[in-house]
């Protein structure tokens, strides 16, 4: 005897009719790879949004909890202030470092634009737009130097305390927006999921990338240095884009300049 089975699920958008020869087993498994597909694809977007109400709930209980931002600040050797905000059990530096010299005093290297890639050392470079307002740049080596980029109590994030930053937030792929500074006068439309709402202050300063100096994606991109390598080529990263709202982990280069921000000891 045949069977014609109509499977409309409304919450998946789409109608799949299948005829079924014999006796059909309802608890196995579906036989049907475009169905299944379909099913994965929904399960995945499911559990996105789930994440991002766990992410949305954490808010609102701090709220209802009356818990505010706490914020301060911390001075660098040159006499630098920056604001500092903390975001769970984290102190963060709330802008981008731009010092020029090592705790002990020593200047951080800061070679021509055009060799400053090929710098195997410590080295920094201005942000060429407002290093006021972005900071400067900074490669691994600066980042990883004993003599210590970052105010006296402070030093670099490692890959595992950016991790624990993302986590708190609802994971890397939702995240970033509560990161980013709001609207559209710094980072380039539609600046997905800016709702800043730890105060963090994320700025897309870019980053300087390729075989000649070069600012690369300022206005849609920051990225953060960690002082984790993946490998001898590589170091961990993570970026925030204007064009979606995660906090992605990157793999990018040692020699490559990005921004720093320090985390308190």
């Amino acid at each position: 005897m045949k069977k014609i089975l109509l499977i409309s699920l409304l919450s998946l958008s789409f109608s799949q009719e299948l005829k079924v020869e014999g006796n059909l087993n309802v608890t196995g498994a579906v036989i049907n790879d475009s169905l299944a597909k379909v099913i994965a694809a929904q399960q995945a977007e499911i559990d996105a949004l789930q994440s991002l109400i766990a992410s949305l709930q954490s808010q609102i209980d701090a709220l209802q909890n009356g818990n505010e931002i706490v914020t301060g600040t911390v001075t660098d050797i040159d006499g630098n202030v920056y604001q500092t905000v903390v975001i769970g059990n984290q102190n963060w530096m709330a802008e981008n470092l731009k010092v020029t010299h090592y705790r002990n005093g020593d200047a951080i290297s800061n070679a021509e634009p055009d060799l400053w890639w090929q710098q195997f050392v410590g080295t920094y470079i201005e942000h060429p737009e407002d290093y006021n307002l972005y900071g400067n740049f900074y490669n691994w080596y600066a980042a990883i130097d004993e003599r210590g980029v970052c105010p006296e109590g402070w030093h670099v994030p490692t890959r595992d305390e950016w991790i624990v930053l993302s986590n708190f937030l609802g994971g890397a792929g939702n995240s970033g927006g509560h990161l980013k500074i709001v609207g559209f006068e710094y980072w380039n439309s539609p600046n997905d999921g800016a709702t800043n709402s730890t105060g963090f202050s994320a700025l897309p300063a870019g980053m300087i990338t390729g075989g000649s100096w070069e600012l690369n994606q300022s206005n849609f991109r920051a990225y953060f240095i960690s002082t984790t390598e993946q490998n001898s080529t590589f170091i961990y990263a993570r970026m925030l884009d204007y064009n979606n709202y995660a906090f992605a982990e990157y793999n990018l280069w040692h020699t490559e300049g990005y921004s720093i921000r320090c985390i308190q000891d």
